[in-house]
């Protein structure tokens, strides 16, 4: 489960892809929800630099090349930890990427308003 610290960085990630489509997708509606996260055991990078130790070109950090990256997630899996805590390529924050099957059972639970809070692109600008 791909994620985002601040509500900021989740729009800033899905307004990303979005707008790699030939036509902005105007008419789908888009919610924002906040979610309590118990994890135990996340490797956190606080930088693309300490990413860079492990191959990853910093130069290269807001292009989607995930050549390097990936293989990262799979040895961090395989190693036990239940996610990852990575600098945002599309905003200035961290995100967490959640193995989902390493974490106990009711270790996501939402908060905050049910059925979350709807994203209004025309209000959006990216950074």
């Amino acid at each position: 489960m791909y994620t985002a610290l601040e509500p900021a960085g989740a729009v800033a990630e899905v307004h990303a892809f979005l707008s790699l489509q030939p036509v902005f997708p105007s008419q789908s509606r888009w919610m924002l929800h906040a979610l309590d996260v118990e994890a135990r055991a996340t490797l956190r990078f606080a930088d693309v630099a300490a990413l860079a130790t492990l191959g990853v070109d910093a130069a290269r950090w807001q292009g989607r090349d995930y050549a390097t990256t990936q293989p990262i997630a799979d040895a961090a899996q395989f190693l036990g930890f239940d996610g990852l805590l990575v600098p945002s390529a599309r905003w200035p924050g961290q995100n967490m990427v959640i193995f989902t099957e390493r974490l106990a059972a009711g270790a996501i639970t939402p908060t905050g308003r049910s059925g979350g809070q709807p994203v209004r692109w025309e209000d959006w600008s990216p950074p």
